[in-house]
């Protein structure tokens, strides 16, 4: 990356807990590290309506300090004023490049709102694609992912199979390949547990 870059990262980013948090704050840190440029977040203030969340909280109070650039909480996932107010002010501030997750149907409407007016204004939009269809996708979760998914100006997929399905649904943006990284943040093993063998 060169010098004087402005990389902004739209995503569920600590302390919001589950996998596509983790992983947006993972590369966030790797991407402070290697950039000489400024690397912020955008996230939001309201993920999940409480009713649509199974656990107690979808944030973790514990992950408060893992925090590692600057963030934005200001998308509000059922509030389309929001997003709004969130492009214009990424369109004011002319980022290099945004980045974005693409994994559910839920948040597809606020995102896919989102880079589509960056990318009308001229700001390069990449989505890293976790899933080409929610687990329990029906077709119109489908639609509505793949509505998020087009709006973006080149796609990167952990895995060959995503992205041969991403071209089966003709998304014809360049698609780059790099697999899923271990996360380096778990704790040492303390034992070996015996292997379980199937009868």
């Amino acid at each position: 990356m060169s010098p004087g870059q402005n990389i902004v990262i739209i995503a569920p980013l600590a302390p919001y807990r589950g996998g596509i948090a983790r992983h947006s704050q993972a590369m966030a840190k790797a991407l402070a590290q290697r950039c000489e440029g400024r690397v912020s977040g955008v996230s939001f203030s309201r993920l999940y309506p409480r009713l649509l969340y199974p656990g107690a909280s979808d944030r973790d109070p514990d992950l408060s300090a893992t925090r590692v650039l600057d963030v934005d909480y200001s998308i509000d996932s059922i509030n389309p004023l929001s997003w709004r107010k969130v492009a214009k002010k990424l369109i004011r501030d002319r980022p290099t490049l945004v980045v974005i997750p693409a994994w559910t149907f839920f948040v597809a409407p606020a995102l896919g709102f989102i880079a589509r007016k960056l990318r009308k204004a001229g700001i390069r939009v990449v989505m890293i694609v976790h899933n080409a269809a929610d687990h329990d996708a029906n077709a119109w979760k489908a639609r509505l992912l793949h509505w998020q998914i087009a709006a973006t100006d080149a796609i990167l997929t952990h895995g060959n199979e995503l992205a041969a399905q991403l071209r089966a649904k003709s998304h014809l943006q360049p698609i780059a390949i790099c697999q899923h990284p271990a996360y380096s943040d778990y704790p040492a093993a303390r034992d070996v547990l015996p292997r379980e063998c199937a009868l």
